[in-house]
């Protein structure tokens, strides 16, 4: 976000706040002789404060990008989090239905999460020449909690 001629980055405060506070990413240079006494600005030229416009654009854009990678990360160690939670509680002999009602989720998303990790052993079965186990999701509990 750029600043007017003679002005400074605080000028766009309000603009820039709301902008950041709906997610996007803002940088606000003060471009080369602007914000201070007029003296400054006599020697810049169009290229200087181009040039500061680009270099903040490009900030803002990798900081946009770790940004949005950041946000990816987050919602994949949620999601595996979640997955973790479901077959510990597998593991510990609850059935489909008491994992959905221990975890509050429905049981077709616990049952989505036993076949996606079935589905994945598969493959990797495969690839590796492992023995791959029987595809089943009903009657995974052991204990019968």
């Amino acid at each position: 976000m750029l600043h007017g001629f003679t002005g400074n980055p605080q000028s766009m405060r309000g603009l820039a706040v709301a902008l950041a506070d709906a997610g996007l990413t803002v940088e606000m240079p003060l471009l080369p002789g602007h914000g201070t006494a007029v003296e400054d600005m006599v020697p810049t030229r169009w290229e200087h404060w181009s040039g500061a416009a680009e270099a903040a654009y490009a900030a803002a854009r990798a900081h946009g990008a770790a940004t949005a990678e950041r946000r990816k990360w987050d919602s994949l160690r949620q999601k595996l989090s979640r997955s973790v939670e479901i077959l510990a509680a597998i593991g510990e002999g609850y059935t489909q239905e008491q994992t959905a009602q221990r975890l509050q989720l429905t049981r077709n998303q616990v049952k989505y999460v036993i076949e996606t990790l079935q589905d994945a052993y598969a493959r990797f079965a495969a690839q590796s020449g492992r023995p791959s186990y029987p595809r089943t999701t009903e009657g995974v509990s052991c204990h019968g909690k």
